[in-house]
């Protein structure tokens, strides 16, 4: 029998749950219940099958930056969020960058790596797409520091449509690669840390499935 007392509440079910199973992404889950009180109306009297779509954790970083030739750990970071209908306002930067040095940023839609790359760490998993290429700005020379940063803004990106699927739901991984002639080829780039996020993060769910056996 099923427990229907004061501690049966709307946010925990009052009878067993099993068989559950997660997606890949760990976004999702989807299990079996014989709980009538997880979603309003379910007066059929049978299991259910429940999917609960979880929201997503925000931007992070990970992985391990290439020391440049100047000393410094190049740093990947973001404000504002990953977004499908806001348009701009998600710029993923990289500071601490050699000054007046091409850079550009790439990303992965299938997940992250963390492997040897020249020098350094590469923190997406292939196959990848690069944005354009860009200046990292800074000092002028002749010296050399580490002044420089990138800026690219992730929303304007999505609504431009040049990658059709960014879409809601979908995982990035994102790492910046620049130029850096104070290394021997082939180890002469500079490589940040990376920025994992998931587009359009969305509100908590549960949808049912009515069986009956």
């Amino acid at each position: 029998a099923c427990s229907r007392g004061p501690r049966a509440r709307a946010s925990s079910a009052h009878c067993n749950s099993r068989r559950p199973s997660i997606s890949a992404d760990g976004n999702t889950i989807a299990f079996e219940s014989w709980a009538s009180n997880l979603v309003p109306g379910d007066t059929n009297g049978w299991p259910d099958v429940f999917v609960r779509v979880c929201v997503p954790s925000g931007p992070y970083t990970y992985c391990a930056a290439k020391p440049n030739s100047q000393g410094c750990l190049p740093a990947i970071g973001f404000s504002g969020s990953p977004n499908t209908s806001q348009g701009s306002g998600f710029d993923i930067s990289a500071t601490n960058v050699l000054n007046k040095t091409s850079g550009l940023l790439f990303y992965s839609k299938v997940g992250a790596s963390f492997l040897p790359f020249q020098g350094g760490w590469l923190c997406v998993k292939m196959p990848g797409r690069r944005t354009a290429v860009q200046s990292s700005g800074g000092t002028p020379p002749p010296p050399s520091d580490c002044s420089g940063q990138y800026h690219f803004d992730f929303n304007v990106w999505i609504a431009s449509g040049q990658d059709p699927a960014l879409v809601a739901g979908q995982s990035v991984w994102a790492q910046y690669w620049s130029r850096d002639g104070g290394f021997a080829a082939p180890n002469n780039i500079g490589l940040t840390d990376a920025l994992a996020f998931t587009i359009a993060q969305k509100q908590s769910s549960f949808a049912s499935i009515q069986t009956r056996y």
